[in-house]
């Protein structure tokens, strides 16, 4: 019946047309075809008006039609408005009126006498509107890979003039990267309704192969007819950089970071564009462009700047897609110094949300108002090669040279390489005196690794040292082996003989990593008015009397340290504050108590392991604010822990076993602690205490 009733309407449109061509002929007037009829001042074809107004509608020939015989006009598409009157005696036979001068025409149906213009229904939106939604599937291909894409184009606020719009775009590259893209657009025909202008805000977000995210905002603006168009874009991405894997390595005496990195880029692109060629139904256009960009770097990176240029084969109404839909294929170039050229393949099929096969058609200016907004549609970005010196991480200073010792001559070697320099030992080396440091200087083994961190860009690596960890051995019981200064680095070394294996006086911030000392005639490692001294990672093994002595130190950090076989006591801290320790085991004391703390203000112990000492496990005399937690304590000659005139000790989810004397031996001590296990459980009270200490779920208690 619908098709029915298009053949009977499009029928009267023809005989009326035919009828006033026939009239013209007559009267001697031009008979070439007129304008086709438009609604409202726009152009609409006769069989889309005929089935979609009421039989009150009138249409008004226009002056913005085509009037080339092989031309054919269109109109926006209108919502349905009501059939045509069935009643009896309603009328709808067209009736054709002609203006003085024959060149405005009307078509009116009647009924029952009336004659209101129809006009089309404004400011709807969505479907069954005058521009109906749509998603579009694009594929893109060239020399820079492939990407899919697909776009949702949903208009908001919209009547035959204007259009308010929003477009949603995910896109997809082969490189693992994924963009997003919001935005929202707003069109305008202006007066004659052969051209509009228009202006777009988009916001882009890019997550790259490497997992970087990047922002963006984009601008845009527009000036569209149906035979061209230009437009300018401007983008300011956030300036986020993401890189690959840095690269460190040796170059002669210096130590680079090299590092590719994926650069975010701000700037902007203009191009205008011209219909070439389009068939008689204007269902096949040929459009070409030209334009320039330029984007700068938000940080590394060179100016990208050239010019690009695009050429677009359209099919419109697709038969098996209907009425809105595309088929567009194109190629684009483009040409900078950084790139070189770029050409890029392009297919993208349209399908039409709304009315589809049985919907009307626009005509070739209106539907230019549902073209996409052309911008640069991923966040530019450029990958950099960037080299770099570096810095020690671990100290923040510079590495200004950098030596492969030689075993023969290790100690002139760490003499010339001088101050902010990386020294690499390597192999059996022999010393006959205590080798001093200079001031930021780092001396690593071969085969351990050093994080450093570029002194341009902040961009971190890891640097391993080529050849085997060395064994560096001290052959005068009189000197220590090696004498640190303040910033320096001793990591990855096993060290043997002297009298010290690390002697510290009066410096700071200096850091003993991934260390083996053994043998030592006095003390593993000794440091005396030090600050801020890291200990980490490290054995001490068979020292003549202390393993770590501290002694008036300030902001020390034991991490990570075996103390092993010490002849007297294993850790020793004499004076000091602020003194963090964790993951300590003490195995074995010849005389002495495991760990021996005396006037330390502020010590936190945890996850420490004290056994088979030659007295207490623990011995605290004086100071204040120490804590001991989740340690264990077990196999002592003498008690577990002996405290005497010390405030604030508390003691916390710790376990004695095997313990030679009391489990707590208190006196003059202000305590606190609860979750402790003692098997079996005995406390000495030597008077003057204060507090409690909780032992077996509160059964024992001490003192």
């Amino acid at each position: 019946m619908r098709l029915l009733k298009k053949m009977q309407w499009a029928s009267a449109a023809v005989l009326t047309t035919l009828a006033v061509g026939l009239s013209s002929a007559a009267d001697g007037q031009d008979v070439r075809p007129r304008r086709a009829p438009i609604v409202s001042g726009r152009p609409i074809a006769q069989q889309t008006a005929l089935d979609d107004l009421s039989d009150e509608g009138v249409f008004r020939l226009g002056e913005a039609a085509v009037t080339d015989s092989d031309s054919t006009s269109y109109a926006p598409r209108l919502a349905q408005a009501p059939p045509p009157p069935e009643e009896k005696g309603a009328s709808n036979s067209p009736v054709v009126e002609e203006d003085a001068v024959g060149e405005t025409q009307q078509v009116q149906f009647l009924d029952n006498g009336g004659g209101a213009m129809f006009n089309p229904v404004p400011n709807q939106v969505g479907f069954g509107a005058v521009y109906d939604p749509f998603v579009d599937m694009s594929f893109y291909g060239g020399n820079f890979g492939q990407a899919g894409q697909s776009t949702l184009f949903l208009p908001l606020l919209q009547d035959s003039e204007s259009l308010l719009f929003t477009e949603l775009e995910g896109l997809f590259g082969n490189a693992g990267n994924l963009q997003g893209s919001f935005g929202l657009g707003y069109r305008q025909m202006l007066e004659g309704r052969d051209i509009y202008v228009g202006a777009n805000a988009f916001y882009d977000y890019r997550q790259t192969g490497i997992g970087t995210e990047m922002h963006q905002l984009s601008f845009g603006g527009e000036v569209v007819a149906y035979n061209w168009d230009a437009r300018l874009n401007g983008y300011i991405s956030d300036g986020t950089s993401g890189f690959y894997t840095p690269r460190a390595f040796l170059e002669g005496n210096r130590l680079w970071l090299d590092t590719t990195f994926e650069q975010s880029f701000s700037g902007a692109d203009a191009e205008g564009g011209a219909l070439l060629l389009t068939n008689d139904i204007r269902t096949f256009e040929l459009r070409a462009y030209t334009g320039a960009f330029y984007f700068e770097p938000n940080g590394l990176g060179n100016t990208v700047a050239g010019p690009k240029g695009r050429l677009e084969a359209r099919m419109y109404d697709l038969p098996a897609l209907g009425s809105g839909s595309r088929l567009v294929a194109g190629v684009e170039a483009t040409w900078d110094r950084v790139r070189d050229t770029q050409w890029t393949g392009m297919a993208q099929l349209r399908i039409p949300l709304g009315g589809g096969a049985d919907g009307p058609t626009l005509d070739p200016f209106s539907r230019r108002m549902l073209d996409r907004v052309v911008r640069e549609r991923q966040i530019v970005t450029q990958e950099v090669n960037h080299r770099e010196p570096v810095a020690n991480k671990i100290t923040g200073v510079p590495i200004v040279n950098t030596v492969v010792a030689n075993p023969g001559t290790f100690a002139a070697d760490v003499n010339a390489a001088g101050f902010h320099s990386l020294v690499i030992a390597n192999g059996a080396i022999t010393t006959t005196g205590e080798v001093a440091l200079f001031r930021g200087q780092t001396i690593m083994g071969g085969g351990s690794t050093l994080p450093i961190v570029g002194t341009q860009t902040g961009t971190m690596g890891m640097f391993t040292a080529p050849g085997m960890r060395p064994t560096i051995t001290s052959t005068n019981p009189a000197q220590a082996v090696f004498r640190p200064e303040t910033d320096t680095v001793l990591m990855g070394l096993d060290i043997a003989g002297g009298s010290y294996g690390v002697d510290v006086h009066t410096q700071r911030d200096m850091h003993l990593l991934d260390l083996n000392i053994s043998g030592s005639g006095i003390d593993g490692i000794r440091v005396q008015n030090g600050q801020r001294i890291n200990i980490r990672n490290t054995t001490v093994s068979g020292a003549g009397v202390r393993g770590i002595y501290l002694r008036n130190m300030d902001g020390m950090v034991v991490d990570n340290v075996m103390l092993n076989m010490i002849s007297d006591v294993g850790l020793h801290v004499q004076n000091g504050s602020n003194l963090m320790v964790s993951s300590l085991m003490v195995n074995g004391t010849g005389v002495g108590s495991g760990i021996f703390l005396q006037d330390l203000n502020t010590g936190v112990l945890s996850d420490t392991t004290v056994m088979n000492t030659g007295f207490n496990g623990m011995n605290v005399l004086g100071g204040s604010n120490i804590s001991m937690f989740a340690s264990q304590i077990s196999g002592t000659t003498a008690d577990g822990i002996r405290t005497t005139g010390t405030t604030t000790f508390s003691l916390n989810n710790t376990a004695f076993t095997g313990i030679g004397g009391a489990t707590t031996n208190l006196t003059n001590s202000s305590v606190s602690g609860s979750g402790n296990t003692a098997v079996p459980f005995s406390s000495t009270d030597g008077g003057g205490n204060t507090g409690t200490i909780l032992f077996n779920g509160g059964a024992d208690s001490a003192p």
